[in-house]
């Protein structure tokens, strides 16, 4: 499990996620997934890098050879520093999953409230995006 970015400064805003397999840009601020081709073998999808006359494609068993890994970074903090999460509403009263999964873009967030909304007609269902967390390192009682 680490954190992979391109040692190609054409593609810094570009890094490779091992637990999860999947690349992500941060050209736009917040880290975002990118989508890999459906063709061919698992092994052999691609997805694309860069844009403009530095665009190119990396199959999915060359990506670690195509980024250099980052030493002492987790994968947390890249891809939980935002997201969105799916969840319903009733009044003013919303309701999450004990356990959400963290959505990396709003659309995907979307497709999924969608997806819910028509499985359960009569409920609302809303997407939260994340702007932060925080965790104490203590607590003192007085």
């Amino acid at each position: 499990m680490a954190i992979y970015k391109s040692p190609n400064k054409n593609y810094s805003d570009y890094y490779f996620d091992s637990t999860d397999n999947a690349v992500y840009s941060t050209k736009q601020g917040r880290p975002y997934k990118l989508a890999f081709s459906y063709k061919g073998a698992l092994e052999k999808r691609r997805v694309a890098i860069g844009s403009g006359y530095y665009k190119t494609t990396v199959r999915r068993d060359q990506l670690t050879s195509f980024f250099t890994e980052l030493q002492g970074v987790s994968a947390k903090p890249v891809v939980a520093s935002g997201g969105f999460i799916v969840g319903s509403r009733s009044g003013d009263q919303f309701s999450f999953s004990p356990t959400p999964r963290v959505h990396s873009t709003l659309f995907d967030a979307k497709t999924e409230a969608e997806r819910l909304a028509k499985l359960q007609p009569a409920k609302r269902f809303v997407v939260m995006g994340l702007m932060g967390s925080v965790k104490a390192s203590g607590v003192t009682w007085e």
